[in-house]
């Protein structure tokens, strides 16, 4: 007579955000530790977490509460974080993005979609030695700031890039 086993169910993945998967140390051992079959819902994570190597999560929370408060979705911020770990140790992000809404006049719709298209361009250039700049150049230039904003959403470049104004 054979004897009848129970099929092993499979573990269920808990939901885990990009922050805690970068916070455990490997991930694959916590897979491994915990019988998880299968990797969270975001793939990505643990090739991630394996890029970033954060000292304390107090300034990756921070990040993540003001991405939350310009309107980035969870979906956005982990692709975000994804394709640009290094958002996670910004320490001026909020200024950046701040200074895209109140000067620039960008709506926070416009400012996700802006960030997620080239992320490295709004979130890594320099608030004051090249954002700011720019921007009294650009309104020197076009006049007024609408005509500005409808530059600089047709190309991020003009804000961002540097330009060697010595003439």
């Amino acid at each position: 007579m054979t004897e009848m086993h129970a099929p092993q169910q499979a573990v269920k993945c808990p939901k885990v955000s990009i922050l805690q998967w970068i916070q455990v140390k490997p991930p694959i051992k916590y897979v491994q530790a915990n019988n998880i079959k299968r990797l969270p819902h975001e793939p990505q994570a643990a090739a991630v977490a394996a890029r970033v190597h954060l000292r304390s999560t107090k300034n990756a929370h921070a990040v993540l509460a003001v991405l939350r408060s310009f309107g980035f979705k969870p979906a956005s911020i982990a692709r975000l974080v994804t394709t640009r770990p290094s958002v996670l140790s910004s320490t001026n992000i909020g200024a950046k993005l701040d200074f895209y809404r109140r000067e620039l006049g960008l709506s926070d719709t416009e400012i996700c979609r802006v960030v997620l298209s080239s992320p490295h361009r709004p979130l890594e250039a320099s608030l004051e030695g090249r954002l700011r700049p720019n921007h009294r150049l650009l309104r020197d230039l076009l006049g007024t700031d609408k005509n500005v904003i409808t530059a600089v959403i047709q190309s991020m470049r003009l804000i961002t890039h540097w330009y060697n104004m010595s003439f």
